[in-house]
């Protein structure tokens, strides 16, 4: 028993840094909004442990109180909060000048296949439904925040 425990250990670890790799170096501001709050910490501490700097909010009162005092990078947002809606905060963004937040890209995150539809037509730059693939998920942020360059223009006359 004892060997098996140590290659699934080992396993784990290996999945664990496999997944760190990828999203090391995010080093920007996400904001983190999710009405339950152990779902909220436990997204706060992988997105810590990737190199972000995590701003949790429990409604989408408290985010927006960040969005008017911080820079914001990315915001990953519950679709179905309690009282506002993640599509609601988002379309109040939008209407956001583009430096107070207006052009962040916002992933949302579901629970329900039911809520998809909205999901897709709401304005989110990515979508998921729980349980998350957290290495999708990393590398969903990881393209949202430092995109790929297209390649440079060919020289004239050449």
């Amino acid at each position: 028993m004892g060997a098996r425990r140590e290659r699934w250990t080992r396993a784990r670890r290996a999945q664990a840094n496999k997944f760190l790799a990828r999203a090391r170096g995010l080093g920007s501001i996400i904001l983190v909004i999710e009405d339950q709050a152990d779902s909220l910490q436990a997204l706060a501490d992988v997105l810590t442990m990737c190199g972000a700097r995590v701003l949790m909010a429990g409604d989408t009162l408290d985010a927006r109180a960040y969005v008017g005092t911080v820079k914001i990078d990315l915001v990953v947002t519950d679709a179905a909060l309690v009282g506002e809606s993640g599509a609601a905060f988002v379309a109040w963004l939008r209407q956001q000048p583009h430096d107070k937040g207006g052009g962040v890209a916002v992933i949302a995150i579901t629970s329900s296949a039911d809520q998809l539809a909205g999901v897709r037509l709401g304005g989110f730059a990515a979508y998921f439904q729980k349980p998350l693939d957290l290495d999708d998920l990393c590398a969903t942020i990881g393209a949202l925040m430092h995109p790929v360059s297209s390649p440079p223009a060919p020289a004239r006359g050449a």
